[in-house]
């Protein structure tokens, strides 16, 4: 009994470098899966954010006017477009 004991505790770290090279690998693959998911939204916003202002949308330039006190400020504005709830974006 006692030298199936002294076997098995000889044998456990190579047991656990094993699973620690397991965990490891599997780790590094989430990691990868995670930063080029993260890297494909960057792209797809970037493209969209592209695609919004050189497309076919009319872009507009127009200025707010507020109160007798307060400047006018520029506001970007696509009317009647879907994507767009409000009715101007502050710039």
């Amino acid at each position: 009994m006692a030298v199936v004991l002294l076997l098995m505790l000889v044998q456990l770290p190579g047991y656990l470098s094993c699973l620690l090279c397991a965990i490891r690998a599997a780790v590094e693959r989430a990691v990868a899966a995670t930063l080029a998911a993260a890297g494909d939204t960057v792209s797809a916003v970037a493209d969209c954010h592209a695609r919004k202002f050189t497309s076919n949308f009319r872009t507009y330039l127009c200025i707010k006017s507020s109160s007798r006190n307060q400047p006018s400020t520029p506001m970007l504005h696509r009317p009647n477009h879907p994507e767009q709830p409000y009715p101007a974006v502050q710039i």
